[in-house]
């Protein structure tokens, strides 16, 4: 629609066969025209009779005057009924081409984005080592059979091997941490972490301000969760825990609780099958599933 203002404006025709350069050349004499006409108007008020050189100067200044006058009507935009509107367009025209310009670099940009995106992630797997001549190795086939908000961060961290010693409340605590989001909390579970907990993440914090400098290297912004909130909490419930008690340390609802266990139960069970992960760290995974999948949790 741009395109077609800008073409409508440049296919304008003259009636009287003049170009757009001889409409500015005019606009142009007018705009002198009329400045002078002011001028000679100043001087014509102050000009002083007794002083004959002034008396001339003033006089042949508006003899100039009028004889730009003469110039500018012998334009025939003088009389166009047109000129306001073409004038106008002209001057847009300019405005217009460069916002065209703009759009259709974006319209490119937009065009290439998914594909520049992709190479990114490309670059970011051969840096970390999970890429052999454009095919992904044992940790790259690991990354691909994953489903998380961040593959390649879970992936970091299977193959750390900081799961593997883990027990099963220590492994659904973790885990739990690595899926849930960032949120502010004004009060906190009194349930304390596991110190074998609290190990695990702080190695994992080491993991991901490593990847975070990666990740920035090639203009990817995929987040890294590491929020313990709820990670006391899934502890307890692994450990038989009660859910009326558990319910009662956070003042988030119910639901939120539930939604946030189940989440952590899809990703263990993706330790259960994704491949190149050791056998004790599926067990664990296992186990854990098995103490958080009872009601009112229970997925099938």
């Amino acid at each position: 629609e741009l395109n077609n203002v800008i073409n409508g404006i440049k296919e304008f025709k003259c009636p009287f066969g003049r170009t757009t350069a001889d409409m500015f050349e005019y606009n142009k004499l007018k705009n002198i025209y009329v400045e002078q006409r002011k001028t000679a108007k100043v001087l014509r008020k102050q000009m002083n009779k007794k002083n004959a050189e002034n008396v001339d100067y003033v006089r042949d200044f508006e003899i100039k005057t009028k004889e730009l006058l003469h110039k500018v009507h012998s334009y025939q935009c003088e009389t166009c009924k047109l000129y306001r509107k073409h004038i106008k367009e002209t001057e847009l025209l300019d405005r217009f081409q460069k916002r065209a310009m703009k759009l259709e670099k974006t319209i490119e940009y937009e065009k290439d984005i998914y594909w520049r995106i992709f190479l990114n992630h490309v670059g970011v797997l051969n840096k970390m080592g999970y890429i052999e001549n454009n095919y992904p190795n044992e940790k790259g086939m690991t990354t691909a059979a994953i489903r998380a908000e961040n593959e390649l961060f879970l992936s970091e961290i299977i193959v750390s091997g900081v799961l593997d010693t883990l027990k099963p409340d220590e492994l659904a605590s973790v885990i739990c941490a690595i899926t849930t989001e960032d949120l502010r909390a004004d009060v906190y579970p009194e349930i304390p972490i596991s110190k074998g907990t609290r190990k695990a993440l702080n190695r994992i914090k080491d993991i991901r301000r490593r990847l975070t400098i990666i990740q920035r290297d090639f203009d990817i912004e995929t987040p890294m969760y590491i929020n313990s909130y709820y990670s006391p909490l899934i502890e307890y419930w692994v450990n038989g825990g009660e859910w009326d008690e558990l319910i009662e340390q956070i003042p988030a609802g119910e639901g939120d609780v539930v939604r946030c266990f189940k989440r952590t139960i899809d990703v263990l069970r993706q330790l259960t099958v994704v491949p190149n992960v050791s056998q004790e760290l599926v067990e664990t995974a296992r186990a854990a599933i098995d103490a958080i999948n009872r009601q009112p949790i229970d997925i099938d």
